[in-house]
């Protein structure tokens, strides 16, 4: 007797291992005669092996190149990504660390001596403001002053008009803003020294009785002459010897002719006398023309 394949259900030899048709082979717990005439044997398909074909082979490989693909894809926008964040954190960083430097202004140098007009020489102290290590440098002619300006280390003299500039740096390079003040210095006023004032009532006194003093002649018209003589506060007045006047005599002058004008007071008489001009040998006797009597 024979065996039936399961496969392809042809009858072949009890002791063969495999389907001389299908090629469907038996393992030893399947080698059991099955006899031509009987029943069916159970419709159990069994599981057939197929080999991939070239399709499939070429299917597979697009996947995996796809799939590789991506996956590179993937990594590559995950390390981009890496970098741009380390990039925008260090740009982030740096520009923090510059405005944080940029920020730092020191406070301005204060002056000892406000801006303004003064009499005569003067001082100034320039007081620096706190810091590590802050210099101070300064100008006097009105340009901006910088770290190659003079710098600050003793008492500015001022002793003219000028403009005062100056800056405060620190050994980190941070600096003030510029501090201005002008100076105006106005020229000293020498006081000028009164003089007493000088009373010359009495220079001119002496002068109007120098020019008085000598023996004078009016000729009225009258037929008689008359006399006036004034010799050092002595005065006699006469017509010709009918009658006279004598005694001592006083008088005062008018301030600012240099003794030229007065009045003469004697004997109960007054006499305007005015001796202009001078150096003609003549004055004036209330009004009348009296020359000069040379004995």
């Amino acid at each position: 007797m024979g065996k039936i394949c399961p496969n392809c259900k042809k009858e072949i030899d009890a002791q063969a291992h495999f389907c001389t048709q299908c090629g469907y082979q038996f393992d030893s717990a399947s080698r059991e005669i099955v006899s031509h005439h009987d029943s069916h044997p159970p419709d159990i398909a069994p599981v057939k092996v197929q080999k991939p074909t070239g399709s499939s082979n070429k299917a597979l490989i697009i996947v995996i190149s796809i799939l590789g693909a991506l996956i590179l894809i993937g990594v590559g926008v995950l390390v981009a990504l890496q970098v741009t964040e380390r990039f925008l954190s260090n740009e982030q960083s740096q520009n923090q660390d510059e405005s944080n430097t940029s920020a730092v202004v020191l406070q301005l140098p204060t002056y000892s001596l406000p801006a303004g007009t003064y009499t005569g020489e003067q001082t100034v102290v320039i007081n620096k403001p706190d810091g590590q290590n802050v210099a101070v440098y300064y100008t006097i002619d009105g340009s901006s002053p910088s770290q190659g300006s003079i710098k600050y280390e003793a008492p500015i003299i001022i002793s003219s008009n000028l403009t005062l500039k100056s800056i405060a740096i620190d050994e980190a390079g941070n600096k003030s803003e510029v501090k201005t003040a002008d100076y105006v210095i106005a020229a000293v006023q020498t006081p000028v020294e009164q003089q007493p004032a000088v009373d010359t009532t009495e220079t001119e006194r002496a002068q109007f009785e120098n020019n008085i003093k000598g023996s004078w002649v009016v000729d009225d018209g009258s037929g008689f002459l008359l006399y006036y003589d004034f010799y050092d506060g002595y005065f006699y007045s006469g017509d010709g010897g009918v009658f006279g006047y004598e005694g001592t005599y006083t008088y005062s002058i008018v301030p600012g002719n240099n003794g030229t004008i007065g009045t003469v007071y004697g004997a109960g008489l007054t006499m305007y006398i005015d001796c202009n001009p001078l150096g003609d040998n003549a004055i004036y006797i209330n009004g009348d023309y009296a020359s000069y009597l040379t004995y």
